[in-house]
């Protein structure tokens, strides 16, 4: 499994790095940091569109499901059966949500080679790990725009990633009526609790992993509202015509 990783994850990942960073980033770490982060978000573009389009349309459902839920109170057969008439409407399957489990467990060996090689991989000798056409740049430079030091924590980028942590999540959490049965947590709320599990994490990493998940927060906020511009005008996103099991 560790050949696995080490092969074609964490070298390719640090090869790319290294490689923009002596060709297109001016020799600064940060920037080819940056290119490099993009350049994954584009290849994971596809997964990531298909679970944007996911989110865009389960917020779209919310306030019919909320309503179902609200008039059918205890009439499990009932409010099931409409339920099911409001995911087919929008042409969504109820088991649409485990798409995003999929997605974080395709991430999840991609954040730890980022993580060992912003820890480590870039503190150590290079040349084990790079391909022969990929030169060794000898010692890096590790001062982003000349004012972060990429090997140290950095508490100001730290903030920064937080509040777009917290934008993100404002963004992209469904609203809750008044009436709502069951109540979701406001974007708000949620905002704070992740931007404050960022600063935790961040805290104890060094600015480079600041980097990368501010781009990719970025990255996601801006492919977010993309979609949902896109999708506003799509006939599958608006919900057939015809209305769902009327309520009782």
């Amino acid at each position: 499994m560790s050949y696995l990783f080490n092969n074609f994850i964490y070298r390719p990942l640090i090869n790319l790095i290294i490689w923009l960073y002596n060709t297109v980033a001016f020799h600064d770490l940060g920037i080819a940091i940056i290119i490099a982060t993009v350049i994954v978000r584009f290849l994971l573009f596809p997964m990531y569109q298909k679970m944007m389009k996911y989110q865009a349309i389960q917020k779209k459902m919310q306030p019919e499901l909320a309503k179902i839920q609200k008039e059918m109170k205890g009439n499990y057969e009932a409010q099931g059966t409409a339920l099911m008439a409001v995911y087919k409407k929008y042409h969504m399957s109820p088991f649409a949500s485990l798409y995003s489990i999929l997605l974080i467990i395709i991430q999840l060996p991609i954040f730890l080679a980022l993580f060992k090689i912003f820890t480590v991989g870039l503190q150590k000798d290079l040349s084990p790990f790079l391909y022969n056409f990929v030169a060794n740049p000898g010692v890096l430079n590790h001062t982003f725009l000349g004012l972060i030091n990429l090997n140290e924590k950095s508490m100001v980028l730290t903030g920064i990633v937080a509040l777009a942590q917290f934008v993100q999540i404002k963004l992209s959490t469904p609203k809750s009526g008044p009436d709502d049965v069951i109540k979701m947590p406001s974007g708000t709320i949620m905002g704070f609790i992740l931007a404050g599990m960022t600063v935790l994490v961040l805290a104890n990493l060094p600015a480079a992993a600041g980097i990368y998940w501010l781009v990719t927060t970025v990255f996601s906020v801006v492919q977010q509202k993309t979609s949902e511009i896109t999708l506003s005008k799509n006939e599958e996103f608006k919900g057939d015509n015809a209305e769902p099991n009327k309520l009782p």
